[in-house]
């Protein structure tokens, strides 16, 4: 459906004005797929009650994955609590810190976001599409856990995320050779 636009001339100059019927009816059959006030507030604390149960086995799979990237020189943040986590990583070479921190889904249920390496170094980031975020509260998975955090750790040592290119770094470690 296309909300419809009609132009209209007034005093000799063109003016769009937006069909509104059409945008009350759309938003109509949006309506009960949106969450009220109360609603958002029963779920956020189903999930936060969820969350604060899950942590028995989300801490010690982040306190490994710590220790593990600690004993091949990542630096790592490990910060969980019942008021959410942020885990965070970099390695030499690498942009970063990568990682990822709880989120509030716009949906209403508690995912993990992706920190991009790239850019901002707290502000982690889920995908709108809810079934293809990770979940930490009700949905909590285990396994889906710990894939997450593989396929993070993959992303984040991708050649694509290196510093120095392939002839950057044979350029450099010739420098060093002949200075």
């Amino acid at each position: 459906m296309r909300i419809g636009i009609n132009i209209v001339m007034r005093y000799g100059e063109l003016l769009a004005v937006v069909d509104f019927s059409e945008l009350d009816r759309l938003l109509k059959v949006a309506t009960p797929f949106v969450l009220t006030d109360e609603e958002q507030q029963r779920v956020s604390a189903i999930e936060q009650k969820a969350y604060e149960k899950n942590l028995s086995s989300i801490r010690p799979i982040l306190d490994d994955l710590q220790s593990k990237l600690n004993e091949r020189k990542f630096w790592t943040e490990n910060q969980v609590n019942t008021q959410g986590l942020r885990f965070r990583y970099s390695l030499r070479g690498f942009y970063g810190p990568g990682g990822f921190t709880s989120q509030m889904h716009v949906a209403g249920l508690l995912v993990l976001g992706r920190i991009d390496p790239t850019g901002d170094q707290y502000t982690g980031f889920y995908t709108n599409d809810l079934e293809k975020n990770t979940f930490i509260g009700e949905r909590y998975d285990e396994l889906a856990f710990i894939r997450f955090i593989e396929q993070d750790l993959t992303r984040y040592l991708a050649p694509g995320n290196q510093i120095l290119s392939t002839e950057q770094s044979e350029w450099i470690q010739r420098l060093l050779r002949e200075k």
